[in-house]
């Protein structure tokens, strides 16, 4: 997928240069489209809730209760460094420093390489809820979620998530890519893989995170993020004036360096798990099971705890 086909079907920016072709399938309350290759899917909402999920089928099947869905093959490009361009945002909060603007800058995304035959199927959702069942194997998942919630359950792959004042849930997710919201919150339970995370207001909860890396950014919303397992690394986990909270099942290994300009920072491991290389009011530096992955923790005014997971 290059650029100009990623802006059309899941933002529909211009295009200039890429041919992209359609042609439209009779949309049905319960379709079933047989993709030729890979599958990438991609969907466009403006409302509703969108619930993916992977299932044993090879197809690609939409379950909606009106029957004006509009859904279509579209080509990809094989081979060659494509990208997307996630536009900027912004909102306005009233938090400890009273009203703020929180900004969200524009973003790059470089799309996988695809070095096999992959079909595009997109699907436009007029506004309300819909189904979409994926293949265990699929190229690539984008979702750009105007207004409603989105929910993912048990997918594997790389994906891309966009929401704006809408809720994103994620179940039992391993792979690479970017959940990304204005103000929607972003639960996740069982994640591995390389994940980003983005949100200008929206709280953030991960719960059983088994990822190999996370970028974890919030203005301001807070982060409430437990390891069960960490990898290679690295962690980095920042917010403006929200507090973060990391917490570390028991045998987790890592190294915490926390640091907040204008909030606390402190620790509750028993001396016997953890051991603080430094501390003061505003700063921690901190050997979880006698150290392991590079975790970073940096906020403006929020403060941060480190602790184990209570029983």
């Amino acid at each position: 997928m290059n650029l100009t086909t990623g802006r059309r079907i899941l933002f529909a920016l211009p295009c200039a240069a890429a041919a992209v072709m359609l042609f439209g399938l009779a949309a049905m309350a319960d379709t079933t489209v047989a993709p030729n290759g890979l599958p990438i899917v991609t969907v466009h909402s403006t409302g509703g809730t969108v619930t993916i999920a992977a299932s044993d089928d090879d197809n690609v099947r939409v379950q909606s209760p009106i029957p004006n869905l509009r859904i279509a093959h579209f080509a990809v490009p094989q081979g060659g460094r494509s990208r997307i361009m996630l536009p900027g945002a912004q909102r306005r909060l009233f938090g400890r420093q009273g009203w703020r603007t929180f900004q969200m800058p524009p973003r790059q995304v470089w799309v996988p390489n695809l070095n096999r035959p992959s079909d595009g199927i997109s699907v436009e959702n007029p506004g309300t809820d819909i189904t979409v069942s994926v293949p265990k194997r699929t190229g690539a998942l984008y979702i750009n979620a105007e207004a409603g919630d989105v929910v993912i359950q048990k997918y594997r792959g790389p994906f891309l998530i966009v929401a704006d004042g809408g809720a994103v849930r994620v179940a039992n997710l391993v792979g690479r890519g970017i959940i990304r919201t204005i103000s929607g919150n972003i639960d996740l339970v069982g994640i591995g893989g390389d994940i980003h995370i983005q949100t200008a207001t929206g709280n953030i909860v991960g719960r059983g995170i088994f990822a190999d890396r996370a970028d974890v950014t919030s203005q301001g919303g807070s982060i409430d993020w437990r390891f069960a397992r960490v990898g290679a690394g690295a962690y980095r986990f920042q917010s403006t004036d929200a507090p973060i909270r990391l917490s570390f099942r028991p045998g987790v290994a890592a190294l915490v360096d926390a640091q907040s300009n204008g909030g606390s920072v402190q620790q509750t491991f028993d001396p016997s798990q953890a051991q603080v290389r430094f501390s003061n009011p505003h700063a921690l530096s901190l050997a979880v099971n006698g150290g392991g992955s590079e975790i970073t923790v940096t906020s403006m005014s929020g403060d941060i705890t480190v602790e184990p997971v209570q029983p």
